[in-house]
């Protein structure tokens, strides 16, 4: 397998599996659906238990001072490559076990739950799933350009015409040529690309 085979294969995330966080300190972002992470380790790797594994490593709490009570989980997330198991891919999660509403402490019963599912999310980011949507969050001059059309460091190629495929705007041809190269056809932002992308699965779905 070469080095960005997998990660090449993981990194983008269905519209349907994302969702985007409307309250709290995380206001803006985007939230991957859990399972959606399961199903593609499951896609790539086998069964869970035979392909790919998880062992919990540790597993604590933090007291702040307010008195809310942070839940925490260590794993080590295992991938099978061929007849290979891969060294242990670490991952920490957390969630609110006792959180402060209105001044008053309220508990949760899932909290230990939700924080090994954290730490899963952690562990397949070192895989590069999921990557398009941390990248394109990510504030950095290339992805600033995909997103929000700002001037990258590139030039535009004289001697073409460089649109995107949804919307008609024009794609600074670094853009271009990596859309194309990744995707089959070029995408201005991460919303023409989410468009893009799922009008493939439909033609393809509806063409089995």
């Amino acid at each position: 397998m070469e080095n960005l085979e997998l990660y090449n294969k993981v990194r983008f995330v269905p519209a349907d599996a994302k969702k985007e966080i409307l309250g709290g300190k995380l206001k803006g972002k985007t939230d991957i659906n859990p399972m959606w992470r399961i199903k593609t380790l499951t896609e790539q790797f086998g069964i869970c238990g035979f392909g790919w594994k998880t062992e919990i490593v540790d597993k604590w709490v933090n007291e702040r001072t307010n008195g809310e009570i942070i839940a925490n989980v260590k794993i080590n997330l295992y991938i099978k490559v061929g007849n290979e198991w891969s060294a242990p891919i670490e991952g920490i999660g957390g969630s609110m076990l006792v959180a402060l509403e209105k001044g008053q402490p309220v508990s949760n019963d899932e909290a230990f739950k939700m924080a090994y599912t954290d730490a899963i999310s952690v562990a397949c980011k070192m895989l590069g799933m999921g990557a398009d949507v941390y990248w394109d969050k990510d504030s950095t001059k290339y992805s600033n350009a995909l997103i929000n059309g700002n001037e990258a460091e590139v030039q535009v190629n004289p001697n073409t015409e460089n649109k995107c495929s949804i919307c008609g705007n024009s794609v600074k041809y670094a853009w271009y040529k990596q859309c194309v190269e990744r995707y089959g056809q070029a995408y201005c932002s991460a919303d023409c690309r989410d468009i893009g992308e799922m009008n493939k699965k439909e033609k393809e779905n509806n063409n089995e």
